[in-house]
């Protein structure tokens, strides 16, 4: 936000709030329809721990317009295998052929969220558009039919004007919080458990390892990002105060030790590099917008992590235009 200070208004015809996947696809998609674009994301880190790992076709049919899926195939494993285990037995399934013939992916993609993220801000960077880090939405009002926002960042406050806000701040979302838009739905009884592992375990490697039984789900993969192994696992919710959906408490390597033991898997924690407690939550926005305020991603909606990574691409349940068909590129718009 460097020369930028208080009072200064700059104007952009989409302010997108939030740089995660569909935040950064939504402002790829509104640069394309020739409008001009700004993206604030709180987060001052570029790095977080992925949360989601498979990719759909339909995502990649929507991708594809944006000139981004060959990137993102390059980093992803087309041919994905699972083994179920099964007690004592080990069952192998293909995860590539989901026998969808009309798609020019028929096939789920193993493909870690960290990568997304940064073929999408790349695709951004090259287009001019860099992500704000450290920049914070702390406000927003309409005014005049469009959309007025207090950004903070740097210690700094900074106003400005835009045609539409695109809510793409995740769970807790400070847009529909100022829209007045409400959020349906209730905690799971259930929270989710991630860690990163070395293991001294028999394990067959480039395979997610997949256990389900009345103690809950868990999934074993190679994800290499803190360390060689991810474990993601449910169990009975232990309540907590961190917001839904975001890394808590620390899980104790007893605690991780134990959830392998209890799904009968052969393998020891040698070395516990991170771990966090989840809190998950099934939510629905009442409307996905509000004037030029708009919902996406896990502002208009939130569920489990087993959907994987998905657009939300409704702006509303209610029949209202997608953000992008309310943008009509004007004389000379950029491409």
């Amino acid at each position: 936000m460097a020369g930028r200070g208080r009072g200064v208004k700059t104007t952009v015809d989409v302010l997108v709030v939030g740089a995660g996947p569909t935040g950064l696809t939504t402002a790829l998609q509104a640069h394309a329809n020739g409008a001009t674009v700004r993206v604030v994301e709180r987060r001052s880190a570029t790095f977080r721990r992925s949360r989601a790992m498979i990719m759909h076709p339909r995502t990649l049919e929507s991708l594809r317009p944006l000139g981004v899926t060959d990137s993102l195939l390059d980093r992803g494993d087309r041919s994905p295998r699972a083994e179920l285990h099964l007690g004592r037995r080990r069952v192998r399934v293909e995860l590539a052929d989901v026998a969808l013939p009309d798609t020019a992916f028929p096939h789920l993609t193993m493909l870690r969220q960290m990568d997304v993220e940064e073929v999408l801000s790349q695709a951004l960077e090259q287009r001019g558009i860099d992500v704000e880090r450290g920049v914070e939405l702390v406000d927003a009002a309409v005014r005049d039919s469009a959309g007025r926002a207090v950004l903070k960042g740097e210690g700094r406050l900074e106003r400005m004007s835009c045609r539409f806000i695109a809510g793409c701040d995740g769970q807790d979302s400070t847009v529909r919080s100022v829209a007045g838009i409400g959020w349906r739905g209730a905690p799971y009884r259930e929270e989710v458990v991630l860690a990163d592992v070395e293991l001294d375990a028999g394990l067959t490697p480039d395979v997610l390892h997949v256990v389900a039984d009345r103690a809950g789900l868990v999934f074993l993969f190679a994800l290499g990002e803190g360390a060689t192994w991810r474990l993601l696992a449910t169990r009975p919710a232990r309540g907590g105060h961190t917001p839904f959906g975001q890394p808590g408490h620390q899980v104790p390597q007893v605690e991780v030790q134990a959830i392998l033991d209890g799904a009968g898997l052969a393998a020891t924690v040698t070395d516990l590099r991170w771990s966090a407690q989840v809190r998950l939550q099934h939510r629905l926005a009442e409307a996905f917008s509000s004037g030029p305020l708009f919902l996406a991603g896990d502002a208009a909606h939130t569920h489990s992590p087993a959907a994987a990574q998905w657009y939300e691409h409704r702006d509303s349940r209610r029949g209202e235009p997608r953000l992008e068909a309310r943008l009509r590129p004007g004389p000379g718009a950029g491409s």
